[in-house]
């Protein structure tokens, strides 16, 4: 449809600005989850799960949805619109078939990247379908030449302006929050002041088990630590968490405990004949359960997470 993505740019900086501006709150208000382990794909998907890599993302989406917004230079911003969806499709999949369950696209809303990789095609498919006033091939061809006129030129000073306005206390709230790395994992303190903790197991092995200080309620004195052969970390809303708590409770022996880390979805632990420990909710936590650590006289002996 000739001149179609006039009024599809609207929609298009919508996404960008909205997902933005979740990535952004997520940010600043809870640890970045962690990318799923063992797959063949982790180490770029941990890479686009680092703090400056998503900084980068939203400062990218914060620029090229106000661009789309305010009209500069649409046939070339067209075209990279559909490399970015291209692109963020991509990643979807990627995530999709490595198990996480999450696209990471929209910040603290979990969507699950099959619908997102669905969503970012239909965007492509609508950018190719709604032209502008050149088609991809007249701007290869033109070797995307970029000839601005005077309203052009107006509209992409407005928009920097703006994007720097938007961008300074952005950058400078992220660059503020201290981030360090203990044997427990990732500590943060973000800008509600309390301190976010993404524990990470695969550290812990051939050390003391660190978590026996942070939680609720002492480890009952029936319970020898020296005696438990594995611990299993649990959130009370995971399904594969119930599930494996069932496997367990069938093995001999009180040897077995479960540590449950707190959840933003306040629901009660599912019943188990297994003995439930809570980290204190003092801090907020993350960690990727269900997570499985064999321990031998106390020392992490090994880590599975599923």
């Amino acid at each position: 449809m000739q001149l179609g993505f006039n009024r599809l740019r609207f929609l298009i900086a919508f996404i960008f600005l909205f997902a933005a501006g979740l990535k952004y709150y997520q940010l600043i208000t809870e640890p970045i989850p962690l990318a799923v382990q063992n797959s063949f794909f982790t180490p770029f998907l941990v890479l686009t799960s680092e703090r400056y890599f998503i900084w980068f993302v939203i400062e990218f989406e914060l620029c090229l949805g106000l661009i789309l917004l305010f009209g500069v230079l649409q046939d070339q911003i067209r075209f990279l619109s559909l490399f970015c969806f291209l692109f963020f499709s991509a990643i979807s999949f990627l995530r999709w078939i490595s198990g996480e369950s999450s696209c990471g696209c929209f910040g603290t809303i979990s969507v699950n990247p099959l619908y997102t990789m669905f969503f970012d095609i239909t965007v492509v498919a609508l950018i190719v379908l709604f032209r502008g006033q050149m088609s991809i091939r007249e701007l290869l061809k033109q070797k995307f030449k970029f000839v601005f006129s005077i309203s052009d030129k107006k509209k992409l000073i407005f928009s920097i302006l703006v994007w720097l306005i938007l961008s300074l206390p952005i950058s400078w709230i992220f660059f503020s929050i201290e981030v360090h790395y203990d044997l427990l994992g990732e500590r943060a303190v973000l800008a509600d002041g309390r301190e976010k903790i993404t524990l990470i197991p695969q550290n812990w092995q051939n050390k003391k088990f660190p978590l026996i200080p942070h939680l609720q309620q002492p480890i009952n004195k029936n319970i020898d630590l020296k005696n438990i052969r594995t611990i299993i970390l649990i959130h009370s809303d995971c399904p594969r968490c119930k599930e494996l708590s069932n496997e367990f409770e069938n093995q001999e022996g009180n040897n077995i405990i479960l540590v449950e880390v707190p959840s933003k979805i306040k629901t009660v632990t599912f019943e188990t004949k297994l003995p439930v420990l809570k980290l204190d909710d003092k801090k907020d936590w993350f960690a990727v359960t269900p997570c499985v650590i064999n321990l031998q006289d106390g020392i992490c002996v090994t880590v599975n997470e599923y």
